[in-house]
């Protein structure tokens, strides 16, 4: 799914190079008549680095390359604007585990009562969730360069944390005073584990905010339709915890028929401490909008930025 994703915005982003030249053919640059009404469709692209931000005291989070792509409506007037949304984001982080312990009552194979204990030696959680999205932004724009800011509401679709790592599984009996561990003939050693788990998440409120230029917006005196390419810098972060905290979730699952054999699924999910997990994303965004100006009885006014045709 990830790479198909980034497949298709790769694409896009080369349709639209290659569309640029054809434009400097056609029309000539100039900026947005700032006392008519535009109306825009478009379609945008963004790209850079994404990571997650966590109360949790005992994980260390690191990001890595996402992206997201969507289409939507932008309204400009005198100098002011306002768009409203929907795409799709793919969420990539990991978070890395520090040494972890925990211990459960049992019993051994002679049933003699033990302690197993339970030693996360490394983890690493990579998460991978594909969002859909919902935003709005209120900006100002003069001379070609654009501000914008807004909120955003998103909707994790199978956020799948993928959790691999070693653990090192030992046993105190009570009798001998002693903790028995490297002892692999009796089951006392190291394993590695993966396992692959669906969290459970809230919606999520994020605020954005943009800061671009309008790369090309080109002038004609016949066509009615409006092309602007614009590109600017990108930054959202997370307002409320997107991870729902479970009072019945386990970090550690422990086999039913043996002991030595645990499942640690994700720790953002098992751990009901975290109290806040919020993504944050910083790069480079990319729209394409086409459209044009209403003026009088619902003719497009011919101040328009456009090409000949």
């Amino acid at each position: 799914m990830k790479s198909r994703f980034f497949k298709v915005l790769s694409l896009a982003c080369l349709v639209t190079m290659l569309w640029l030249p054809t434009m400097s053919v056609y029309g000539k640059s100039n900026y947005v008549n700032r006392g008519e009404n535009y109306h825009f469709g478009y379609i945008y692209g963004a790209a850079g680095y994404n990571s997650l931000q966590t109360s949790l005291t005992n994980v260390v989070p690191s990001g890595t390359v996402g992206g997201s792509a969507g289409v939507g409506y932008e309204f400009r007037y005198k100098g002011l604007w306002v768009s409203l949304g929907v795409g799709a984001q793919f969420h990539r982080s990991v978070l890395t585990l520090n040494q972890y312990s925990e211990t459960r009552p049992g019993f051994d194979t002679q049933d003699q009562e033990v302690t197993f204990h339970y030693d996360i030696l490394s983890q690493q959680d990579k998460n991978e969730w594909m969002m859909v999205d919902v935003p709005l932004m209120i900006g100002y724009y003069i001379k070609g360069f654009y501000v914008g800011v807004g909120p955003k509401l998103s909707f994790a679709l199978q956020p799948n944390v993928v959790s691999q790592g070693q653990y090192d599984f030992s046993a105190y009996y009570p009798r001998y005073d002693y903790i028995f561990r490297d002892m692999p003939e009796h089951g006392y050693t190291q394993y590695d584990f993966e396992e692959t788990n669906v969290i459970q998440t809230n919606p999520l409120v994020s605020v954005c905010a943009e800061l671009g230029y309008d790369l090309l917006s080109s002038v004609g005196t016949r066509s009615s339709l409006c092309h602007v390419l614009k590109i600017g810098g990108y930054f959202e972060y997370g307002i409320n915890s997107i991870v729902r905290p479970s009072s019945t979730a386990m970090y550690l699952k422990v086999d039913e028929n043996n002991a030595a054999v645990v499942y640690p699924g994700s720790y953002l999910g098992g751990m009901t401490s975290a109290k806040r997990v919020v993504p944050y994303f910083v790069g480079v965004k990319l729209t394409y909008m086409i459209g044009g100006s209403r003026h009088g009885g619902g003719v497009y006014h011919r101040g328009c930025m456009c090409y000949q045709q």
